[in-house]
Protein backbone atom coordinates (compact mmCIF):
# COMPACT_ATOMS: atom_id res chain seq x y z
CA UNK A 1 0.00 0.00 0.00
CA UNK A 2 2.88 2.60 0.60
CA UNK A 3 4.05 1.99 -3.08
CA UNK A 4 0.08 3.08 -4.03
CA UNK A 5 0.26 6.45 -1.85
CA UNK A 6 3.73 6.76 -3.20
CA UNK A 7 2.06 6.78 -6.56
CA UNK A 8 -0.49 9.27 -5.79
CA UNK A 9 2.33 11.90 -4.58
CA UNK A 10 3.78 11.64 -7.55
CA UNK A 11 0.97 13.40 -8.95
CA UNK A 12 1.44 16.15 -6.23
CA UNK A 13 2.12 19.58 -7.28
CA UNK A 14 3.67 20.35 -3.63
CA UNK A 15 4.42 16.71 -2.41
CA UNK A 16 7.03 17.87 -0.06
CA UNK A 17 4.23 19.03 2.60
CA UNK A 18 3.14 15.02 2.88
CA UNK A 19 4.16 13.20 5.58
CA UNK A 20 3.68 9.07 4.93
CA UNK A 21 3.02 7.70 8.14
CA UNK A 22 2.96 3.28 8.57
CA UNK A 23 0.52 1.81 6.09
CA UNK A 24 1.10 -1.63 7.53
CA UNK A 25 2.09 -4.97 5.14
CA UNK A 26 -1.22 -4.58 3.09
CA UNK A 27 -1.16 -5.22 -0.85
CA UNK A 28 -4.07 -3.63 -2.92
CA UNK A 29 -5.62 -5.53 -5.93
CA UNK A 30 -3.94 -4.97 -9.44
CA UNK A 31 -7.49 -3.85 -10.56
CA UNK A 32 -7.74 -1.12 -8.91
CA UNK A 33 -4.30 0.02 -8.14
CA UNK A 34 -4.74 3.09 -11.03
CA UNK A 35 -7.69 4.26 -9.75
CA UNK A 36 -7.00 4.36 -6.15
CA UNK A 37 -3.66 5.97 -7.22
CA UNK A 38 -5.47 9.09 -8.80
CA UNK A 39 -8.55 9.35 -6.23
CA UNK A 40 -5.65 9.58 -3.46
CA UNK A 41 -4.22 12.19 -5.49
CA UNK A 42 -6.98 14.66 -5.59
CA UNK A 43 -7.67 14.44 -1.98
CA UNK A 44 -4.24 14.81 -1.07
CA UNK A 45 -3.84 17.87 -3.54
CA UNK A 46 -6.86 19.19 -1.86
CA UNK A 47 -6.12 18.40 1.17
CA UNK A 48 -2.40 20.49 0.57
CA UNK A 49 -4.23 23.03 -1.77
CA UNK A 50 -7.09 24.64 1.09
CA UNK A 51 -4.49 24.65 3.99
CA UNK A 52 -1.44 26.83 4.69
CA UNK A 53 1.80 26.26 3.21
CA UNK A 54 3.67 26.16 6.67
CA UNK A 55 1.95 23.55 7.64
CA UNK A 56 2.34 19.62 6.67
CA UNK A 57 -0.81 17.17 5.18
CA UNK A 58 -0.59 13.34 7.17
CA UNK A 59 -1.69 10.46 5.03
CA UNK A 60 -1.69 7.20 7.40
CA UNK A 61 -3.77 3.69 6.67
CA UNK A 62 -4.67 1.11 8.85
CA UNK A 63 -6.82 -2.54 8.85
CA UNK A 64 -9.99 -2.57 9.90
CA UNK A 65 -12.88 -5.28 10.37
CA UNK A 66 -15.02 -3.68 7.00
CA UNK A 67 -11.01 -3.49 4.79
CA UNK A 68 -8.32 -0.62 4.70
CA UNK A 69 -8.59 2.86 5.82
CA UNK A 70 -6.34 5.03 4.17
CA UNK A 71 -6.85 8.96 6.15
CA UNK A 72 -5.58 12.39 4.64
CA UNK A 73 -5.87 14.81 7.39
CA UNK A 74 -4.87 18.53 6.33
CA UNK A 75 -4.23 21.54 9.70
CA UNK A 76 -5.84 24.00 7.85
CA UNK A 77 -8.97 26.28 8.82
CA UNK A 78 -10.95 23.51 8.32
CA UNK A 79 -14.86 23.41 7.09
CA UNK A 80 -18.75 24.60 8.04
CA UNK A 81 -20.52 21.60 9.10
CA UNK A 82 -22.44 22.72 5.69
CA UNK A 83 -20.02 22.23 3.74
CA UNK A 84 -18.96 19.06 4.66
CA UNK A 85 -22.20 18.03 4.74
CA UNK A 86 -22.82 19.27 1.02
CA UNK A 87 -18.90 17.74 0.20
CA UNK A 88 -20.19 14.54 1.06
CA UNK A 89 -23.52 14.35 -0.72
CA UNK A 90 -21.62 15.29 -3.79
CA UNK A 91 -19.41 12.25 -3.14
CA UNK A 92 -21.93 10.10 -2.53
CA UNK A 93 -24.70 10.91 -4.83
CA UNK A 94 -22.97 13.29 -7.24
CA UNK A 95 -24.86 15.96 -9.37
CA UNK A 96 -24.85 16.18 -13.00
CA UNK A 97 -21.39 17.25 -14.18
CA UNK A 98 -20.90 20.78 -14.90
CA UNK A 99 -17.36 22.49 -14.80
CA UNK A 100 -18.04 24.75 -11.95
CA UNK A 101 -14.89 24.96 -10.41
CA UNK A 102 -11.76 23.14 -9.36
CA UNK A 103 -12.69 21.80 -6.01
CA UNK A 104 -15.94 20.28 -7.25
CA UNK A 105 -14.25 18.96 -10.43
CA UNK A 106 -12.15 17.26 -7.81
CA UNK A 107 -14.64 15.78 -6.05
CA UNK A 108 -16.26 14.47 -9.25
CA UNK A 109 -13.64 12.65 -10.15
CA UNK A 110 -12.92 10.92 -6.59
CA UNK A 111 -16.79 10.35 -6.82
CA UNK A 112 -16.49 8.12 -9.65
CA UNK A 113 -13.67 6.27 -9.18
CA UNK A 114 -15.12 5.50 -5.48
CA UNK A 115 -18.63 4.27 -7.27
CA UNK A 116 -16.56 2.11 -9.47
CA UNK A 117 -15.04 -0.34 -6.84
CA UNK A 118 -17.42 0.62 -4.03
CA UNK A 119 -14.84 2.65 -1.95
CA UNK A 120 -16.78 5.00 1.09
CA UNK A 121 -14.88 7.96 1.25
CA UNK A 122 -16.38 10.78 3.71
CA UNK A 123 -15.29 14.37 4.77
CA UNK A 124 -15.38 14.91 8.59
CA UNK A 125 -13.73 17.65 10.78
CA UNK A 126 -10.24 17.44 12.29
CA UNK A 127 -9.75 17.97 15.73
CA UNK A 128 -6.76 19.74 14.65
CA UNK A 129 -8.70 22.10 12.93
CA UNK A 130 -8.30 21.10 9.55
CA UNK A 131 -10.27 17.95 7.52
CA UNK A 132 -10.04 14.75 7.90
CA UNK A 133 -11.02 12.22 4.53
CA UNK A 134 -11.32 8.63 5.43
CA UNK A 135 -11.34 6.48 3.08
CA UNK A 136 -12.75 2.78 3.03
CA UNK A 137 -11.42 0.19 0.63
CA UNK A 138 -13.55 -3.02 0.59
CA UNK A 139 -12.20 -5.98 2.17
CA UNK A 140 -12.17 -7.45 -2.19
CA UNK A 141 -9.22 -4.77 -2.54
CA UNK A 142 -6.84 -5.74 -0.11
CA UNK A 143 -5.28 -8.47 1.18
CA UNK A 144 -2.18 -9.31 3.74
CA UNK A 145 0.86 -9.37 2.24
CA UNK A 146 2.55 -12.92 3.11
CA UNK A 147 5.69 -12.21 1.94
CA UNK A 148 7.76 -11.15 5.59
CA UNK A 149 5.65 -14.33 7.34
CA UNK A 150 8.48 -16.99 6.16
CA UNK A 151 11.31 -15.09 6.70
CA UNK A 152 10.02 -14.53 9.77
CA UNK A 153 9.28 -18.18 10.97
CA UNK A 154 12.50 -19.03 10.07
CA UNK A 155 14.52 -16.60 12.15
CA UNK A 156 12.76 -16.75 15.67
CA UNK A 157 10.42 -20.23 15.50
CA UNK A 158 13.12 -22.88 14.45
CA UNK A 159 15.94 -21.78 17.17
CA UNK A 160 13.14 -21.46 19.76
CA UNK A 161 12.24 -25.16 19.10
CA UNK A 162 15.17 -26.69 20.09
CA UNK A 163 16.95 -25.98 23.41
CA UNK A 164 17.50 -29.12 24.38
CA UNK A 165 19.68 -29.77 21.51
CA UNK A 166 21.67 -26.43 22.69
CA UNK A 167 21.79 -27.36 26.22
CA UNK A 168 23.29 -30.03 25.03
CA UNK A 169 26.16 -29.14 22.72
CA UNK A 170 26.89 -26.89 25.92
CA UNK A 171 27.16 -30.37 28.07
CA UNK A 172 29.13 -32.29 25.28
CA UNK A 173 31.32 -29.55 25.25
CA UNK A 174 32.44 -29.64 28.86
CA UNK A 175 32.92 -32.93 28.87
CA UNK A 176 35.20 -33.38 26.20
CA UNK A 177 32.37 -33.98 23.34
CA UNK A 178 32.23 -32.62 19.92
CA UNK A 179 29.95 -30.00 19.51
CA UNK A 180 28.65 -31.67 16.49
CA UNK A 181 27.09 -35.09 18.06
CA UNK A 182 22.84 -35.11 17.24
CA UNK A 183 22.13 -36.27 21.15
CA UNK A 184 19.71 -35.02 22.99
CA UNK A 185 19.67 -33.39 26.61
CA UNK A 186 18.23 -35.88 28.37
CA UNK A 187 20.97 -39.01 27.29
CA UNK A 188 24.01 -36.94 27.60
CA UNK A 189 22.51 -35.55 31.45
CA UNK A 190 22.24 -39.63 32.24
CA UNK A 191 25.88 -40.38 30.73
CA UNK A 192 27.49 -37.79 32.84
CA UNK A 193 25.63 -38.75 36.08
CA UNK A 194 27.38 -42.61 35.46
CA UNK A 195 30.45 -40.95 34.89
CA UNK A 196 30.29 -38.93 38.50
CA UNK A 197 29.02 -42.18 39.89
CA UNK A 198 31.84 -44.39 38.26
CA UNK A 199 34.46 -41.88 39.56
CA UNK A 200 33.32 -41.53 43.00
CA UNK A 201 32.61 -45.00 43.70
CA UNK A 202 36.77 -45.87 42.47
CA UNK A 203 38.41 -44.41 45.48
CA UNK A 204 36.02 -46.81 48.16
CA UNK A 205 37.35 -49.93 46.47
CA UNK A 206 41.10 -48.96 46.19
CA UNK A 207 41.81 -49.60 50.03
CA UNK A 208 40.05 -52.95 49.67
CA UNK A 209 42.89 -55.29 48.74
CA UNK A 210 45.81 -53.73 50.79
CA UNK A 211 43.75 -54.33 54.04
Amino acid sequence: MVDVVRGALAEVEDYTRVSLMPMGDVVLAGRAVGDVIHLLAELIENAVSFSPPYTNVQVSGQLVANGYVIEIEDRGLGMKPEDLDAANERIADPPEFRLSGTAQLGLYVVSQLAKRHDIQVVLKSSPYGGTTVVVLLPQELVQLDPSPEPRDDGRERLPRRQPGRENGRENGRENGREAGLATAARPMAENVRTLKSARSAAPLAAPHPGA
